[in-house]
């Protein structure tokens, strides 16, 4: 069996403010010996929120995990830790969590329009079911001084891909989003108007950037149609 653990970081505020990382920690045989890896991804700023990362996160252990055995490692099963209960649920149920029904979560906006992490979750997962391997996905408590080694390496990881976001970009630049759609975004469909609500973000939270949202309707809202009295009632 080989086993990930996984994390993913977003910056509700600060200088790192709409920033996500996603990572993942594992162990691999070395000169007769396990040592501990880990594997970081910066995202970009306003590209998702903290379960877009987690479930990037879920993603990229699944993909490690496919060319581990194409390059020839033989294993049976895949272990994922992850310490976010409302992902685990959501890929265990679809789109109701806690009895609710909600949007999934998708992951970053992938670049060039490709792929969405969640896609990518489940196709990983038949590639290792085709190779003969079992995914197993599991919960585990986060951030505690009694927590896997793992997962305090996954984040580890995560916070550092951030902070080296910051260094490669500088504060200024994490706001620089312009006001021009990709032509892969640009049909009308969902994933439009998911690209244009998340690129948005900045403008709604905080009143930054462009709103790529299209306006909404002027003048005053229609008026109400009047609920009818009830009938009277009968009598004697």
């Amino acid at each position: 069996m080989v086993q990930y653990w996984t994390d993913g970081s977003w910056h509700r505020g600060g200088d790192k403010i709409g920033l996500s990382a996603a990572a993942i920690a594992f162990q691999e045989l070395y000169a007769g010996k396990q040592r501990w890896l880990g594997q970081s991804m910066g995202l970009g700023s306003f590209v998702g929120d903290s379960y877009d990362s987690e479930v990037q996160a879920i993603c990229m252990a699944l993909e490690h995990a496919v060319d581990r055995h194409r390059r020839g490692e033989v294993f049976q099963h895949v272990m994922v830790w992850s310490d976010s209960q409302w992902v685990l649920e959501m890929l265990a149920s679809g789109i109701h969590v806690h009895g609710r029904a909600r949007p999934p979560y998708l992951g970053p906006l992938p670049e060039n329009g490709g792929q969405w992490a969640l896609e990518k979750i489940y196709g990983r997962a038949d590639d290792l079911s085709q190779l003969g391997v079992r995914v197993y996905i599991r919960w585990t408590r986060a951030h505690e001084s009694w927590s896997s080694h793992g997962n305090k390496i996954a984040d580890d990881q995560a916070k550092r891909a951030n902070d080296k976001q910051i260094e490669k970009l500088g504060t200024r630049n994490i706001w620089a989003l312009n006001g021009i759609v990709p032509q892969e975004y640009s049909t009308p469909n969902p994933v439009r108007r998911e690209y244009l609500f998340r690129r948005s973000q900045p403008f709604l939270d905080h009143g930054f950037g462009p709103c790529l949202l299209p306006p909404m309707p002027a003048g005053p809202p229609p008026p109400r149609t009047p609920t009818p009295p009830p009938p009277p009632l009968p009598t004697n």
